[in-house]
């Protein structure tokens, strides 16, 4: 079983604590990712951000991991595990790069997400995310922390993003009162084949 880890998929925890650990690979567990840098110091702040996925280098470091898995698991096709991922990583570099350089004139556009969850794409692409609706999907933010974004959105914000299962209409508002574009953001590529989408 490959798995973020329990900070993501908590659902996971119950069922594979009757598998031995030699069967389950916890992504968040491995060695050698990069993790965002982050000035912010919310009580929450002390988690590592799960969406490792969204930083291409850590899915070079995932795809190595895996590999060695299958190549332990599957001696025969130890060879070609290994150039599968190298071309991978190859193919992985390149988006990053051409990532770099459409990122690279939105560096200093000041933005909000939905939720946090992207901490690891706006620390490697050094973007200036101003904060979050939502710590999590599951939970409301307060009032408190509400206002502290608005108030960063007044003074820096020019786009704010929604995502694809939410309700709309809360961040609609929001974007239209505080004069911000609106985009949508995937996060889980609900409609990518592969990494690349």
């Amino acid at each position: 079983i490959i798995w973020i880890g329990p900070e993501l998929e908590s659902f996971l925890s119950r069922p594979l604590g009757n598998l031995s650990a030699a069967k389950q690979l916890a992504l968040m567990n491995l060695p050698n990712l990069a993790w965002p840098h982050t000035d912010n110091h919310d009580d929450h702040d002390h988690q590592q951000d799960p969406h490792l996925w969204l930083n291409p280098q850590n899915m070079a470091v995932v795809a190595q991991a895996i590999s060695q898995q299958l190549g332990l698991l599957d001696k025969n096709n130890q060879d070609i595990y290994q150039r599968n991922t190298q071309e991978f990583i190859a193919r992985l570099n390149q988006l990053d790069d051409e990532i770099k350089q459409k990122m690279l004139p939105l560096r200093d556009k000041g933005f909000a997400v939905y939720h946090q969850a992207y901490g690891h794409y706006v620390d490697h692409y050094g973007l200036k995310q101003l904060g979050f609706l939502t710590l999590t999907p599951e939970r409301k933010s307060g009032a408190k922390h509400l206002a502290a974004l608005y108030k960063s959105l007044a003074r820096d914000g020019q786009c704010i993003f929604a995502e694809p299962l939410m309700d709309k209409k809360k961040i609609e508002q929001l974007a239209k009162e505080h004069q911000l574009h609106l985009g949508y953001l995937d996060i889980m590529g609900i409609d990518a084949n592969n990494y690349s989408q």
